[in-house]
């Protein structure tokens, strides 16, 4: 009975629930070690969004750390979760740092072992493709609303065989809806050195006529702001397939 008033007037912890999410959503062999510290759930009785908070989360992949953010904050409208919108009305994600490993023996490799690629099957296309976008709907924002995404002091490490660098920045992105119409402006400032390069992106999509338009406003780019080239060979290998 404590449990209906407790969820509309104090803070819940839904740390267990993040935890338990991520680990089923990778393979077991991977052996994910998720952490978080703080975390909250609040319904905010008498206001427009419900908020969750979650601090000091920590992620690792064998032992190997792939994540660390300081601090997530996000607000879902209730209006457009009782419609069934649950696209969050304000996301800011701070001090996120990722480390993206491609030495063989780190945490990509891991999970290309732990998951090996197969050959996919060509999906079926619809009759009508402009539906698969309104199937869509519910991970957008509800018709008049909005999504705000911020991503504040971002860094993400390269390590690489024989080289290491690293990307830093923020990200700021707006969804609008109007109707069947989804606007998008995202602007970016990343890079290598202490002064970042800015950039912005404009998208206008049609969710019932799938047509997309969208427009790139990139700054020149200077050699100053790319990473240093190691020296001696420095192995890569792939594969490209294209069909029609």
């Amino acid at each position: 009975v404590l449990l209906v008033p407790a969820f509309f007037w104090l803070p819940l912890p839904i740390g267990c629930a993040i935890k338990l999410g991520a680990e089923r959503a990778l393979p077991p062999d991977l052996r994910l070690q998720a952490r978080v510290p703080s975390d909250t759930f609040r319904w905010r009785l008498g206001q427009d969004s419900a908020r969750v908070e979650i601090e000091r989360l920590t992620a690792k992949l064998k032992n190997q750390p792939v994540a660390a953010i300081e601090r997530i904050a996000i607000e879902v409208d209730k209006s457009a979760a009782w419609q069934g919108y649950y696209a969050p009305s304000r996301l800011v994600v701070t001090a996120p740092r990722f480390t993206v490993d491609l030495t063989p023996g780190g945490a990509i490799a891991s999970l290309q072992a732990a998951a090996p690629m197969k050959p996919a099957a060509p999906p079926a296309l619809p009759s009508s493709p402009p539906l698969a976008l309104l199937g869509l709907a519910p991970a957008f924002p509800a018709p008049g609303k909005e999504t705000q995404v911020r991503v504040e002091a971002l860094q993400v490490d390269y390590v690489m065989p024989q080289l290491k660098w690293s990307v830093r920045g923020g990200i700021d992105l707006k969804l609008t809806r109007t109707g069947d119409d989804l606007h998008v402006v995202s602007s970016a400032n990343l890079g290598t050195t202490d002064r970042p390069t800015g950039g912005e992106i404009k998208a206008d999509v049609g969710l019932r006529t799938g047509r997309i338009g969208f427009s790139i406003k990139l700054p020149e780019l200077r050699t100053a702001d790319l990473p240093p080239l190691p020296t001696g060979a420095l192995p890569l290998q792939g594969s490209l397939a294209l069909s029609a």
